[in-house]
């Protein structure tokens, strides 16, 4: 169906009075002024257009109108031109046929819905729309295509009460100020309209059209899709108005132009977003609130707006296009979103003149010269500056002079975790100045060429368990303006350092520098390193530093004027080159110098238990005015002091050995200590006073380095006084410590200018601490040594009874006696052999093969026989009166021995050991070779059967002995000759039951030893000395078991065991003469003892492996309380 309608005022399609029209596609053309393509109009009239085409032409010639009541259903497409030539409209709007514009009854609502497939819909002319909504009217599109031109042709526009859902669909406007969506109202009394987008494509290329607007009240709720701007001034989402709100749920917004900002907010509206967000162009802002002003002169009030930003990436690129622009009191809310803008000057994110923005879990990027990370400033007159709320927040740049973080002219800073690191050259992570306030908890702050920190004139800066490291300095001041104070607080956690080693650097080259005022202060816990630098001239400025509880510093103060500490616990490490211009003043603080020293023009006070340390004697503290020290605090250190030296606590010079000058007087009290330290060299600590000398409290003295010893009976010269001692003296002299040395004490003495400090023996007798024998012995030897006597001396300086008893057991070489036991007690191996030899001759019970068969071979009468042995064991006195010897030896004996007078047997032996003594608890050790030779006989009267010997040995010994005790080592060495003459018996009674013997027997032996004087080479410990001769006497009672098997071959083994009781007695304590020095202090002592009763056990097997040889080996063992002997032999003997 073809329509054509050229009247004014006409439709072409028109229901009405509730009818319904149904037209299928149908080709509607029109011409002229209101006229309509179709109306439905009234309550229930319904117009249903299935396809088809709808062309108007001409002022307000819509192309569908539903109102009061009407419905149109159409997918027609529809185009329009002429002024306000709108294509579709639901709601009457306007004074033509439907009623009075500018007041809303309601009455002309309208509903239009546009579906069935993609509906092109096309208008041309100033305000000519694709679709409108008024008076309540509702239009529902989908898969719509809007295309409109003209000055103010909108996409689409919503008012008063109405709304439009739009989705799937996209809308194309060209012409200025061709907006792509306008939600607002036009109505009193109404309410704004609303518009809902869904996955629909907005493009707008007009100068100052934007992609959606909301204004007046009106709102906007757009998912998915995108809006896209080309123009100056053209923004992708402009909300304006109180009451206007727009919600971005995703999508992308993108703008080209100059002020083409993505979201702009002002005079109370909201934009909420989620979207991506991307701007081209100088002054290109992704997301602004505020009006923004004239130009910067006036503050304007209502230019506020408000935006939340969730999540999202915004990009932006041109000259000063920032990505987060608020200003004129506006509010931006941001959490998750990711910024990153090019160009100079382009930050990520400013905000101004009473305006707020809070950037959480984000992140920017910047890149361009001077593109600062965020601003906080003020641009209005009569305005506060603007603030920024950072919570993990990352923020990075890389541009020349481009900071991370930047406030300025009253702008403030809050952050919260996260990071500001700047790349480029001059680059700071913060930036303060001119009434600037920031303040940083968490996080860490990094230049990477520049200083982390840079303020100028008034500005105060807080942080807080912050990372500060910067490439020139930690904090960079300067000055541009007079008269004006920065202050730096440093809160705990806070960590700050710089790779150049500076730490604060004031520069005062600009105007009004030298009356700036620089105020940092070091707060509880915080941990600062690097140096505090202030060089240039000043008038009235100054920097002073202040620290608090716990609170460190390390580095170089210099043209500091006032270093202060009021509080617990808190530590500064002045490196060399200090100066401090006025004064040092400390509370509970410890204080450390380098060795180079430092220069304070003013006084030094230390309170509160605070200490100092550092200077050296070529390099002090050199102090321009006075020194006070309380009772609670420590002065260590090397000084200079021009005034006065009043030290109620503690004074120690060094370190060391230390020297303290005092240009007017010392001043000590009654609580005052002067801890003195002496040293080996003669030298001292000293206190040289121009002035008086006021003495009081008392003196302390130890050595230095500690144990490292000192001159005995040497005065030392603690303290000169050119002005004298005003009738003063200290109250006494003691040890430092309390310790001291147990046998040294230190006394003082005067004359007119000196003070004097000299170590004496104590009351304490050396022997008084020791608690053996021995160590008695050696003690009063070592205390009969004249004082310079250097073993004397390094005995003297021992510190506990501990140290000086093993100092005693060191020194005492009791292993000598030890040795001289062990040579007795080892004697027995060769009586053993000897007479197991005349037990295995004479076939008694307990011979080792058939005696029948050996007598029953003719012409066999010499015999030949050995024995190898070995031997380990161990003895210790009891009580500890001696250390424990351990021995071992190993050696062979080989003999002959024929028949003499019918009965008897004689015989010669010979032989050779080697005996290893170590004594461990002495450091001692010592071996021997021995060389044996005994004659022996024996003869048998029934069952009773008689053996005696006589035997000599020669022992040449070799003894080293290791000298240790706190303070001193030293070792000794050698050698010296002994020999041991015994002679020996037995008488036992053989009693023989079949295979079976057993017999009793009585050993008796005597043993003498004796022993070359010895000299041990070595140092200060070495001996000479003597050991005592020694005759001892051994009786043993036992008895011996054999028990012989008979062999297949005729030969026979006999296995044989003996037990007995030993008993010593004589000389069992073995001793050694001893002398120090010389032989100037001789003393005695006594090593580990021979047991007087011991257990004698033996076991062996003898079998003869051929009619004249016969083999054997046995295991002899001796047990007592405190002493133990185990051997091993084997035995062999031939006939001839």
């Amino acid at each position: 169906m073809s329509i054509f309608a050229t009247a004014a005022l006409a439709d072409s399609i028109i229901a009405s009075g509730g009818q319904t029209v149904t037209v299928d596609d149908p080709s509607v053309t029109t011409t002229g002024a209101w006229i309509y393509g179709a109306q439905a109009t009234g309550a229930g009239s319904t117009i249903q257009l299935n396809g088809g085409q709808i062309t108007t032409s001409g002022e307000r010639a819509y192309g569908l109108l539903a109102d009061t009541g009407g419905f149109i259903n159409s997918s027609a497409k529809i185009t329009t031109s002429g002024k306000n030539a709108h294509a579709v409209q639901a709601g009457a709007n306007g004074t033509g046929k439907t009623g009075v514009e500018g007041i809303y009854d309601g009455s002309s609502a309208g509903v239009v819905n546009l579906t069935g497939g993609a509906i092109a819909i096309a208008t041309s002319g100033v305000y000519a729309l694709g679709l409108h909504a008024v008076d309540s009217g509702l239009i529902n599109a989908d898969h719509v295509n809007i295309t409109t031109t003209g000055a103010t042709s909108f996409g689409a526009q919503v008012e008063s009460n109405s709304r439009i859902d739009l989705a799937n669909s996209s809308i194309a406007t060209e012409g200025a100020g061709a907006h792509g969506v306008v939600a607002n109202n036009d109505r009193v009394g109404a309410t704004g309209g609303v518009v809902n987008l869904t996955n629909t494509t907005i493009t707008v290329t007009g100068a100052n059209a934007m992609g959606l607007v909301v204004a007046a009240g009106g709102s906007a709720n757009m998912t998915g899709g995108s809006i896209s701007t080309q123009q100056k001034s053209a923004y992708g989402v402009y909300a304006t108005g109180a009451g206007s709100e727009a919600t971005l749920n995703g999508g992308k917004i993108t703008t080209s132009g100059e002020r083409a900002y993505g979201l702009l907010a002002d005079k109370g509206a909201v934009i909420n977003s989620s979207a991506d967000i991307t701007t081209t162009g100088k002054n290109a802002h992704a997301v602004q609130t505020g009006a923004n002003g004239t130009g910067g002169a006036i503050y304007p009030t209502g230019s506020a707006g408000t935006i939340n930003l969730t999540g999202g990436h915004i990009a932006t690129g041109g000259v000063y296009a920032l990505g987060l622009h608020a200003v004129d009191a506006g509010v931006i809310n941001a959490s998750g979103v990711a910024i990153a803008t090019s160009g100079a000057t382009s930050f990520g994110a400013q905000v101004e003149s009473e305006s707020r923005i809070d950037l959480a879990n984000s992140s920017i990027a910047t890149t361009g010269a001077g593109a600062h990370g965020v601003v906080a400033n003020n641009d209005q007159a009569g305005a506060t500056g603007g603030v920024i709320n950072l919570a993990n927040t990352a923020i990075a740049v890389s541009g020349e002079n481009a900071h991370g973080a930047v406030a300025e002219k009253g702008g403030q800073i809050n952050m919260t975790g996260g990071s500001l690191m700047a790349r480029g050259v001059g680059g700071a992570g913060l930036a303060l100045a001119d009434d600037a306030t920031a303040t940083v908890n968490g996080g860490a702050i990094t230049s990477a060429q520049d200083a982390a920190i840079r303020i100028q004139n008034n500005a105060a800066l807080v942080l807080n368990n912050v990372v500060v490291q910067g490439a020139t300095a930690t904090i960079a001041t300067s000055f541009s303006k007079a008269d004006q104070n920065v202050g730096v607080l440093v809160g705990p956690g806070a960590q700050l350092g710089s790779a150049s080693g500076v730490l604060l650097a004031v520069d005062r080259s600009g105007a009004g520098g030298d009356s700036g005022k620089v105020s940092l202060t070091l707060a509880d816990g915080s941990t600062s390193r690097g140096d505090i630098i202030d060089q240039g001239g000043k008038t009235t400025g100054y920097t002073d530093v202040e620290l608090g509880a716990e609170a460190s510093w390390s580095g170089v103060a210099y043209g500091v004027r006032n270093f202060t500490s009021h509080q617990r616990g808190g530590a500064m490490n002045f490196g060399d080159g200090t100066v401090i211009e006025g004064d040092l003043s400390v509370s509970q603080t410890q204080v450390t110098f380098g060795p180079g020293g430092a220069i304070i023009g003013g006084d030094v006070a230390l309170t509160g238990q605070s200490s100092s340390t550092g200077g050296s004697v070529g390099a002090p503290i050199i102090v321009g005015g006075n020194v006070d020290v309380d009772a609670s605090s420590v002065q260590g250190g090397n000084w200079r002091i021009a005034g006065n030296l009043t030290n109620q606590g503690v004074v120690t010079p060094g370190n060391s050995i230390g020297l303290v000058q005092v240009g007017g007087n010392l001043n000590l009290v009654g609580t005052s200590v002067y801890r003195a330290e002496i040293n080996a060299a003669g030298q001292s600590d000293l206190i040289a006073v121009a002035g008086v000398a006021n003495l009081a409290g008392r003196v302390e003295v130890s050595s230095w380095p500690a144990n490292g010893g000192f001159l005995i009976g040497t005065p030392y010269t603690i303290v000169t006084a050119g002005g004298g001692f005003g009738g003063t003296s200290f109250d006494g002299a003691a040890w430092a410590n309390g310790a001291g040395y147990i046998f040294l004490a230190p006394s003082l003495s005067y004359d007119a200018h000196n003070a004097y400090v000299t170590v004496g023996r104590s009351d304490i007798a050396m022997a008084s601490v020791a608690l053996t024998p021995n160590q008695a012995a050696a003690a009063g030897a070592i205390d009969r040594l004249p004082v310079t006597n250097a073993l004397f001396g390094q005995v003297a300086l021992q510190t506990s009874a501990t140290g000086a008893r093993q100092a005693f057991d060191a020194i005492s070489g009791e292993a000598h006696a030890s040795l001289a036991g062990a040579l007795v007690e080892d004697s027995h191996q060769v009586r053993d052999a000897v007479n197991n030899r005349l037990l295995q001759a004479f076939g008694g019970s307990v011979a080792t093969a058939n005696s029948a068969r050996t007598q029953a071979i003719t012409g066999l009468n010499a015999t030949v026989w050995g024995q190898g042995f070995g031997s380990w064991g161990h003895a210790s006195a009891a009580h500890g009166a001696s250390a424990r010897a351990e021995r071992s030896s190993a050696g062979f004996l080989a003999g002959v021995d024929a028949p003499v007078f019918d009965t008897w047997r004689l015989g010669l032996a010979a032989g050779y050991a080697r005996t290893s003594v170590d004594v461990d608890q002495r450091l001692s050790s010592a071996s021997v070779d021995s060389y044996h030779l005994a004659l022996y006989g024996g003869s048998t009267f029934g069952a009773i059967g008689v053996r005696f010997g006589a035997a000599y040995t020669w022992n040449d010994a070799d003894a080293r002995r290791g000298v240790a005790f706190p303070g001193f080592a030293d070792s000794t060495r050698s050698s010296y000759r002994s020999g041991v003459a015994q002679v020996f018996g037995e008488t036992s009674y053989a009693a023989r039951f079949g295979a079976t013997a057993v017999e009793p027997f009585l050993n008796v032996a005597w043993v003498n030893l004796d022993s070359d004087r010895f000299h041990e080479y070595g140092g200060a410990a070495a001996l000479m000395g003597k050991t005592a001769d020694m005759n001892t006497a051994f009786t043993t009672l036992g008895a011996r078991v054999a028990h012989t098997f008979a062999m297949a071959n005729g030969y026979a083994v006999t296995a044989r065991g003996t037990i007995g009781w030993r008993h010593a007695f004589g000389d069992v304590d073995p001793r050694s003469w001893m002398s120090l020095a010389g032989g100037a202090s001789s003393f005695n002592v006594t090593g580990a003892p021979i047991a007087r009763n011991s257990l004698l056990l033996e076991a062996g097997l003898d079998m003869n492996i051929a009619a004249n040889v016969t083999l054997g080996v046995a295991w002899t063992g001796q047990l007592a309380e405190r002493a133990q002997d185990n051997s091993v032999k084997g035995n062999f003997a031939v006939r001839f």
